[in-house]
């Protein structure tokens, strides 16, 4: 029956999160820094409470531009330590963000952190 897609044993899920991000649309097109780089840190500020609610700390980054046209790029960089600095997350973020901003207009963003840990004993700074 197995072969045929049939199974009667229930579905188990991955306890394990592997990655926590969030994304937004800008309330208009964009290509100013200013306005991107305070999405950004907003975006940060909230994937850094969750972490904090889930006893996560992340060791990679990843930053997402929707343009005007409906394309979409990612940028992603895995960092040295884990960590889980606000400061960190958005510095890499807003870094990353940079490269993919260009003349193109932005209609939504985010920000994913992935490579998770639970934090055990004393936290890393960077």
């Amino acid at each position: 029956l197995l072969s045929k897609g049939i199974d009667n044993s229930k579905v188990v899920g991955s306890a394990s999160v592997l990655s926590v991000g969030r994304e937004r649309t800008l309330e208009k097109e964009s290509r100013s820094a200013q306005d991107i780089e305070r999405m950004l840190m907003e975006l940060s500020k909230e994937v850094v409470k969750e972490l904090g609610k889930q006893g996560l700390w992340f060791k990679g980054v990843s930053v997402k531009a929707r343009y005007s046209d409906f394309t979409e790029r990612i940028k992603n960089r895995k960092l040295n330590n884990h960590t889980d600095s606000l400061d960190t997350l958005y510095g890499t973020a807003a870094q990353l963000m940079k490269e993919l901003v260009g003349e193109k207009y932005v209609r939504k963003v985010g920000v994913r952190t992935y490579l998770l840990e639970k934090r055990a004993g004393q936290r890393k700074i960077l």
